[in-house]
């Protein structure tokens, strides 16, 4: 088995990517035990279908150990996981209290954690394809330009674009269920944790190792960067289908090719990205950041206009 994914890595990576993220998605109804926060929790689970995919099929490709101390990814390992049960105290409203009330959503909730840690402690493996797919996350040495372009170029865009859309009088977006009607100074003051939040459990961390860390660069040696592009960006959007057909993301059938559209000029951005900073997954991480946040965005823009 292992030989056979060494040799269809690109294939194996989808089939386990899409195997990972539709089963987890399509039977959390059925695991949600009635609780209300549950099926987001699961959501992000699922959605650690493509790092899980990249990690296995890497794992497979390139099993060599290396002399690395178990010890220190050890460490680092429960830090994460201890750091994101801090978190969640903070994010009760979000995700649901952490307590044992509701069984299925703490261990839910657990597993989510060590996902996280699973994923920031892999640069530490004694796997040489683990450590060669995860080390990029810690590239951070890149021109100053670029963090400005991932974390704060985005949302400036958004919102510049929400404000022209109520200058115009065009139709403005819907403001995001997490706003509750909230004044903009208190939802400004909660964006550092609705980044961490976003960044670590709704998308960028999830993703990003399997699309731009084990995909794109393979793609990117087959086809060049923008066939590589165009498939990456098909694929992603198509991921995204049981979320649509569940009813998770609303929109049915006609927003899934609407995402599946949406990705594939995503994709362009992020292929640009990441071949201008010598492949680093963490500024992808940033970017991935900055695009899952425009809820977030409009939520405090459309919040500070209708002063």
């Amino acid at each position: 088995m292992s030989s056979f994914i060494a040799a269809h890595q690109l294939g194996a990576f989808y089939f386990l990517a899409l195997l990972i993220s539709w089963v987890t998605w399509l039977v959390s109804p059925n695991l949600s035990a009635g609780d209300q926060y549950a099926p987001l929790v699961f959501t992000c689970i699922g959605a650690f279908g493509p790092a899980l995919a990249s990690i296995l099929v890497s794992r497979a490709a390139r099993p060599e150990r290396l002399t690395a101390r178990s010890l220190k990814r050890w460490g680092v390992f429960a830090a994460v996981f201890l750091a994101v049960d801090l978190i969640w105290l903070f994010s009760a409203d979000k995700y649901g209290p952490f307590n044992l009330r509701s069984p299925v959503l703490f261990i839910s909730k657990h597993v989510l954690a060590a996902l996280v840690a699973l994923v920031i402690s892999g640069p530490l493996s004694r796997t040489q394809g683990v450590r060669e797919l995860l080390l990029p996350l810690t590239t951070w040495r890149v021109r100053p330009t670029w963090y400005f372009v991932a974390v704060a170029a985005i949302p400036l865009l958004i919102a510049l674009a929400i404000i022209a859309a109520a200058w115009l009088g065009a139709p403005l977006p819907i403001p995001h269920r997490a706003a509750g009607g909230q004044s903009w100074h208190v939802l400004l003051a909660g964006f550092p944790l609705a980044y961490l939040q976003t960044m670590l459990f709704q998308g960028p961390l999830n993703e990003e190792p399997g699309w731009r860390g084990f995909a794109l660069p393979r793609l990117q040696k087959m086809c060049g960067p923008i066939l590589a592009s165009i498939i990456l960006g098909a694929a992603w959007g198509l991921w995204h289908a049981p979320l649509y057909l569940t009813g998770v993301f609303s929109g049915g059938v006609q927003a899934m090719i609407g995402r599946a559209l949406w990705t594939i000029p995503l994709a362009f951005l992020l292929t640009w990205v990441y071949n201008h900073t010598q492949g680093s997954l963490l500024i992808s991480v940033l970017v991935h950041t900055s695009v899952n946040l425009q809820g977030d965005i409009s939520a405090l823009v459309l919040s500070a206009l209708a002063r």
